[in-house]
């Protein structure tokens, strides 16, 4: 019986507050404690989301309970992959628990915490995909760059302990930094280059700390109830944080056209890639559907300028560039052709929310109806083994035992409405093509060609 390898793109990954006490920096051991709050707000945002989107039959709490163990806990995340279906999976910084301190998550805390935050998650990270027996590959954090030797050592020990990708640079937005397209930034562009990292552009690039947990006390105080649990509307309360964090609202601090977007273009006119071409750019979670319309567009703007690149947007994003958009739209996988189907891989955005889990096999079949084969394998595994540079050959082996039939997947499925339903909620699934804002990009790709001519 065949079967298809399914490699997440996008998976998440953290763990409660105390398992980093044994690696961070003694010094800094005792700020542990300040993040308990944090931990609470986030545990029951978390919880808050998904109670919202819960469905009778369909999308369970009972199932769901086991969401907080999976950003620590290797044997229930492995358990939940072999029933997904899942062989392997990216895993970036982010789970239900709070991280130690150097998020957009957090709350705002000062360079030197960030930074002892990030090795310690490092450092526990690498202990704990020992236990994954090669089905885990992790994505490291960029730093603080706050000395550009030092950031790349951290790349170097990373190459060394399983990590396949690390952030683009600027995740936290620090004003003291320079912007990503300083020159001052190629030995870190040079390490990834040379140790195989993939950068990887997620979703809530360019955010300051703050901005997080300001919209969840935002939400506490527009209900007035909020400080009666016997009066305080759960599901109006998680509707209220959900609309605020909606990545289609333009006040979102996740918005996709205004923010993450924006780092494509930067690498692209300063340069980044003619003078580092075997660079590898990873854009998770910012969606597909608008890479057609948006590098048509970036060409024409290019073209007005004098900038003295070797090649186009659209040429750069197809020699340097990939895509896995999270829980994908039906509309995405219908214009897989036009955005790429080599460069478009598979995201299911576990334990998060907005993920396929757990209707990750039911998720695929009605996505992927109809669509070719040897289509449907590149996109859900095999693009994601040859860009990262995975072990195909292990996780061929994993997929032998748990992966879903070619059958299964090419047969399709219908889907109950409920499913439906619950899937646009969760994640937008049926939502029609994005109209890119033209007004909103040509603002700042001016504004960026500005001051990279000011330099």
């Amino acid at each position: 019986m065949q079967r298809i390898t399914v490699v997440s793109g996008d998976g998440h990954f953290g763990g409660s507050i105390d398992v980093y006490r044994p690696y961070i920096d003694p010094a800094y051991r005792d700020r542990l404690d300040d993040l308990a709050s944090e931990e609470a707000g986030n545990l029951m945002f978390a919880g808050l989301q998904r109670n919202s989107m819960l469905v009778p039959g369909v999308y369970e709490k009972e199932t769901l309970a086991v969401a907080p163990d999976l950003g620590e806990d290797v044997a229930k995340r492995l358990a939940v992959q072999d029933d997904q279906g899942i062989a392997g999976e990216i895993l970036l910084v982010g789970s239900d628990h709070t991280q130690p301190f150097f998020t957009v998550t957090n709350r705002v805390y000062p360079a030197d915490l960030r930074a002892a935050g990030m090795r310690a998650y490092h450092r526990w990270v690498a202990d704990i995909i020992s236990e994954a027996k090669g089905r885990l590959f992790p994505v490291g954090y960029a730093g603080e760059l706050l000395d550009v030797n030092e950031a790349v050592a951290e790349l170097h020990w990373l190459a060394e302990h399983g990590f396949v990708s690390v952030f683009l640079p600027g995740y936290v937005t620090d004003n003291s930094r320079p912007p990503i397209y300083d020159r001052s930034y190629d030995p870190f562009w040079a390490a990834c280059a040379d140790l195989g990292l993939v950068i990887n552009l997620h979703v809530g690039w360019g955010m300051p700390q703050g901005a997080i947990t300001n919209l969840f006390d935002m939400a506490l105080a527009a209900d007035s109830k909020a400080l009666d649990t016997d009066g305080f509307d759960l599901e109006t309360f998680g509707s209220q944080v959900m609309e605020m964090m909606d990545a289609n609202n333009e006040g979102s601090p996740f918005a996709l056209d205004v923010g993450p977007r924006q780092g494509v273009w930067q690498l692209m006119m300063s340069g980044v890639f003619d003078r580092h071409p075997t660079l590898k750019l990873m854009m998770t979670e910012l969606r597909a559907d608008w890479v057609p319309a948006t590098l048509a567009f970036l060409d024409e703007q290019f073209a007005k300028h004098a900038h003295g690149l070797e090649l186009t947007p659209s040429e750069y994003f197809y020699r340097n560039c990939a895509l896995t958009p999270t829980s994908p739209h039906r509309v995405e996988v219908q214009m897989r052709r036009e955005i790429g189907v080599d460069h478009f891989c598979f995201g299911a955005d576990i334990p998060h929310p907005e993920s396929t889990w757990p209707h990750t096999r039911e998720w695929i079949r009605h996505a992927f109806a109809g669509v070719p084969e040897d289509e449907v394998r590149k996109i859900l595994g095999g693009n994601a083994i040859r860009f990262y540079n995975l072990d195909g050959t292990h996780l061929d082996k994993i997929a032998a035992k748990i992966g879903p039939t070619v059958e299964e997947v090419y047969e399709g499925i219908e889907v109950d409405q409920q499913y439906l339903d619950n899937w646009q909620n969760r994640a937008g699934y049926l939502k029609p093509v994005e109209q890119i804002n033209t007004g909103k990009l040509t603002e700042l790709i001016e504004a960026d060609f500005a001051l990279l001519g000011a330099q």
